[in-house]
């Protein structure tokens, strides 16, 4: 991992990797014993700004590699991508809006399925600070599930998870 604060872009940069590496043995429907390896490489490059002004971003980019090698030569990849980007907006210290997306493709040699996930954000709280009020937008697209199939060398995996419906939320915060 190597992290940097740049002072003249006023950003700070991460890059993180790591890789993994398992040998394993199997056997699969009464076959053979079967030597195979298993590789997983991630990769995540993080920015933030740190202006002094009313606007900073955020984002988050993360790739990940994963392939399974069979004896005999069966091979089984798969490589996602997941963009997190956030604008942070703070007109006054009284008031912050956020703003998210959240780009995500499970499988990038089948384009087939990507997800863009939105989200909002709006806090204001009075100068005595007894009232809070908060103003929340969540999966502002209205994504109704999200679908993975996963393939290895003895399996194949399909998952599903149903998502709560678009949510609008106000609430009110009082300091007693």
């Amino acid at each position: 991992m190597i992290e940097k604060y740049v002072p003249f872009l006023q950003v700070t940069l991460r890059l993180k990797n790591d890789y993994t590496k398992q040998f394993y043995k199997n056997i699969v429907n009464g076959s053979l014993l079967r030597h195979n390896t298993s590789e997983i490489f991630n990769s995540n490059f993080f920015f933030k700004t740190a202006f002094d002004g009313k606007f900073n971003f955020e984002n988050t980019l993360e790739h990940r590699f994963y392939r399974t090698t069979t004896e005999g030569g069966f091979q089984f990849n798969n490589q996602s991508i997941n963009n997190n980007f956030q604008i942070v907006i703070k007109p006054g210290k009284r008031l912050l809006f956020l703003f998210s997306t959240n780009y995500y493709l499970p499988n990038m040699q089948e384009n087939k399925q990507s997800y863009l996930f939105i989200d909002t954000d709006l806090s204001y709280q009075t100068k005595s600070k007894i009232y809070y009020f908060r103003f929340k937008a969540r999966n502002i697209s209205d994504i109704k599930s999200l679908n993975q199939i996963d393939v290895t060398d003895h399996s194949t995996s399909n998952f599903q998870t149903n998502l709560l419906p678009r949510q609008l939320v106000l609430s009110i915060s009082r300091n007693f």
